[in-house]
């Protein structure tokens, strides 16, 4: 590229990163802004409390093959990844309706981390599953795992999960070579 062509170039492109940096700046403040004030620490704490009580209740009722208490915690954009991804709440009680079933494979969550964002709109649920069911030969397996779940507040109060992934958990190596 010529001289003179990037003399013209370098002022354009300069300006437009100063632009494009400004940009993120201002949605974070409009967003700030937007998200309303910040809970107190009382607040988020309770709010805490209920998002574990919410993840537990919604563990119980998969627990009791209540298919209509597990589709009320559901949000309708709701996306689950466990494998397959599910998208919308009607495709996860099509992929979940196994779990309904008489003979149904047992599955039992509970979370261990549950935290909320500042301003109380969404949390995060995190803990261990187990799924038992019966394998080809008739005899009892077991998997576990962790799972995720994003969970969004709703105008009442309630929670709804909006994201939720599980999965075995990983096998972690060692950091290697060097003094570390």
């Amino acid at each position: 590229m010529p001289i003179k062509t990037l003399c013209l170039i370098a002022p354009l492109a300069a300006a437009l990163l100063t632009i494009c940096a400004a940009v993120p700046i201002q949605a974070d403040a409009t967003r700030a802004s937007a998200a309303g004030p910040q809970r107190t620490e009382q607040e988020l704490l309770d709010l805490q409390e209920s998002l574990r009580e919410t993840e537990m209740a919604f563990a119980a009722s998969v627990a009791n093959k209540d298919r209509e208490r597990f589709a009320s915690f559901i949000s309708d954009e709701a996306i689950f990844v466990s494998g397959a991804v599910l998208r919308g709440k009607q495709a996860i009680l099509d992929g979940w309706a196994v779990f309904f079933r008489e003979e149904a494979p047992k599955l039992i969550w509970g979370p261990e981390i549950v935290e909320i964002q500042d301003d109380g709109e969404l949390g995060m649920t995190r803990g261990p599953f187990t799924l038992e069911q019966a394998g080809p030969d008739g005899t009892l397996e077991s998997q576990s795992g962790l799972f995720t779940s994003v969970w969004e507040q709703q105008s009442d109060g309630s929670w709804k999960v909006i994201f939720d992934a599980g999965c075995p958990p990983c096998q972690a190596q060692g950091p290697t070579g060097g003094d570390h």
